[in-house]
């Protein structure tokens, strides 16, 4: 995700900027200036710190494919007509919806049912859905390439719910304290009854122990 979610983020952001430039918008210089830091800052936002190991090759032509995609898409929205509303962007809900059912019903036969967060995925699909539709209304009252920008900046979003729900503090195990505390107990009862000589040779690493 270090690497994939800058990607894709970027990508997203970056084609509706193409389509719009070469379409007839002219952003000003500081719309340019903006869309620059907006970059820098999605890259900054999207990155995670743990990162591990190398990232594959075939993860990154998936997010480019993905960032390509969903950049297809915001175009394809951010050009409807003025006077069209959130209509393209209902009927293409629906047809993503219709697609995705059939995809369960003839692809994935073995679905859970029991324990799946029926909730969580109705909740999200709403707030996709609002997210397509404002998208969509806000490209038809401002200029595609800087409501685009805007829009790709929507890592920054999970920010505060990460602040609010840090990770949780790994404790050791109870079990493994305990050992660590009987060990440290039994060896302070050898230490007590180890002869005189042999704690003042113990306690001092510098005084050797007399010879006899």
């Amino acid at each position: 995700m270090g690497i994939v979610s800058p990607i894709t983020a970027v990508m997203s952001g970056a084609i509706p900027v193409v389509v719009g430039v070469f379409g007839g918008e002219q952003p000003t210089a500081w719309a340019y200036l903006g869309m620059a830091f907006a970059v820098v800052a999605v890259i900054l936002v999207s990155r995670e710190s743990h990162h591990h190991g190398k990232t594959p090759p075939i993860a990154i032509v998936l997010a480019i494919a993905s960032g390509v995609a969903i950049g297809l898409y915001l175009t394809a929205l951010g050009s409807a007509p003025k006077d069209s509303g959130v209509w393209v962007a209902t009927l293409g809900r629906w047809v993503s919806s219709v697609i995705m059912i059939a995809v369960v019903i003839f692809v994935v036969r073995s679905f859970t049912r029991t324990g799946f967060p029926w909730l969580l995925a109705v909740g999200a699909g709403v707030l996709d859905a609002v997210a397509n539709g404002v998208f969509q209304l806000a490209s038809q009252r401002g200029l595609l390439s800087v409501v685009a920008v805007l829009a790709s900046l929507y890592p920054a979003a999970t920010v505060p719910g990460a602040l609010a729900n840090p990770p949780p503090i790994i404790f050791p195990e109870p079990s493994r304290m305990m050992n660590v505390t009987l060990l440290n107990q039994s060896s302070l009862e050898r230490f007590a009854k180890a002869p005189t000589i042999t704690r003042l040779y113990s306690t001092s690493s510098t005084t050797s122990p007399p010879a006899f």
